[in-house]
């Protein structure tokens, strides 16, 4: 089972474990009015005449029947009336509690989200940093270390670590609170914002991250807010290759998840800039980065 762990220093984009929630889940993918399964799918798959075309070949689907347990679909098209959208509205409130007397209203996104995570996660356990979050969140300044005896199956970092001055202590935070072998998500800005946080992060920054603690770098990409265009950036050798100064997005997040060392207890260690770290850099290399510090 998976353990989660969220670091947050605003309520902005969190989600949040809450005692009714998982009432609320079942309610959720339950109710037709508000959602449907994916059983018509898994119906389809059964149907004889599929079965003699040998379409599924009697195969399991668990990726589809994991939706239909956990899945969430909302009625959507050209045809809904004004009042079917409010109704739908008014029973998704119902059903995640906003009109509770003493809510918090700022739990919105933490329910919200937290179906969404549940459905991709089906954690265990869930565990949430936040400086000023909700009471379902621990109140913590991520500018210190936080030392926790457990250990998270996954950490995400999604738009925080920009406003903790401290760098090093978020940062090994996180490191320090994923098992061997975990997932660790980061999403940050990148160029283009202004007076959003302390940092705005470079490319170079996750490169060397992963390389200095032996991070398995399953995906980096570019979010170009801009075009509304997610850019596949993978590796090092394909960012430069990819984006030439003029074709470089001048306003994006970047999005990248990290599989952390099977190697357990490995202490956090700060990178050295991968330009600098190289004493032979390849004349193609050193051409590259004379070009891009200009």
């Amino acid at each position: 089972m998976i353990k989660v762990l969220c670091i947050f220093l605003l309520s902005s984009t969190p989600f949040i474990l809450r005692a009714k929630t998982d009432e609320n889940i079942k309610e959720l993918v339950t109710r037709p009015v508000i959602s449907r399964k994916c059983q018509a799918l898994i119906d389809k798959r059964n149907q004889k005449i599929f079965i003699k075309q040998k379409t599924f070949k009697k195969k399991k689907f668990p990726n589809s029947e994991h939706l239909s347990k956990y899945g969430l679909y909302l009625p959507s098209g050209i045809l809904l009336k004004k009042r079917e959208i409010h109704y739908i509205c008014k029973k998704l409130n119902e059903i995640i509690s906003l009109t509770e007397k003493g809510t918090d209203p700022r739990t919105f996104a933490f329910d919200v989200a937290k179906l969404f995570y549940r459905a991709i996660f089906d954690y265990k356990e869930y565990m949430a940093l936040d400086l000023q979050g909700t009471k379902h969140s621990i109140n913590f300044d991520l500018n210190n270390e936080y030392k926790d005896v457990k250990k998270y199956d996954v950490v995400t970092n999604i738009g925080t670590s920009e406003h903790i001055f401290n760098q090093l202590a978020v940062f090994k935070t996180i490191h320090n609170s994923v098992t061997a072998g975990g997932l660790i998500i980061h999403q940050l800005p990148g160029q283009g914002y202004y007076d959003h946080g302390f940092y705005n992060y470079q490319p170079t920054f996750f490169f060397d991250l992963a390389q200095a603690n032996n991070y398995f770098m399953i995906g980096f990409w570019m979010y170009d807010n801009n075009k509304k265009e997610l850019i596949n950036v993978h590796n090092r050798e394909n960012y430069v290759k990819l984006f030439v100064r003029e074709n470089h997005p001048t306003y994006y997040d970047n999005i990248v998840i990290y599989k952390s060392s099977n190697k357990k207890e490995e202490e956090f260690k700060l990178p050295t800039q991968y330009i600098y770290s190289k004493t032979n850099l390849s004349s193609e290399e050193q051409k590259r980065w004379d070009a891009n510090k200009k």
